[in-house]
């Protein structure tokens, strides 16, 4: 989705709404891109389709790209290839401790924010936070009982 995204700014800065008639043309380009983490791209894997790659073969490593025929074959090496990058981020970015909080602690909540064209709020601007709230209980190892946090009376 980012990727889109980017596309969209693009390719469409100049007229907002070309985006709806340009959309097919992103969603082609990104299936028939051989994707890095899997070294095939989706048209490869889900529809058994190979798309010709207009890049010249110096500018762009793609190892297995006409090497596998067989849809099964494909599918377990992208596998094998996605565990393999995995294990190798797990390496480098060990995974960060679930955070502890106490009682009396003070959070801030993630915002379900949602775009409202009556308000004139536009998903991207509204803030990302609520809170802060308090810690009143502790149910689980991970559910907490919140309460808003008083700015005034410091409670």
């Amino acid at each position: 989705m980012r990727e889109l995204g980017r596309l969209c700014r693009v390719y469409c800065a100049g007229h907002h709404t070309r985006w709806a008639y340009e959309i097919q043309n992103f969603s082609e380009l990104m299936n028939s891109v051989v994707h890095e983490s899997t070294g095939f791209s989706p048209n490869e894997l889900h529809r058994n389709i190979t798309t010709p790659n207009y890049l010249p073969a110096t500018l762009v490593h793609t190892p297995n790209v006409g090497k596998v025929s067989d849809k099964n074959q494909r599918l377990l090496l992208a596998k094998e290839t996605l565990i393999s990058r995995a294990a190798r981020r797990k390496i480098n970015h060990p995974h960060r401790p679930y955070p502890t909080f106490n009682i009396n602690d003070l959070v801030l909540l993630r915002a379900n924010t949602i775009s409202s064209a009556l308000s004139a709020e536009t998903k991207k601007f509204l803030l990302l936070f609520e809170g802060p709230f308090r810690i009143k209980k502790k149910n689980f190892v991970r559910t907490f009982i919140n309460h808003p946090y008083n700015h005034q009376r410091g409670k």
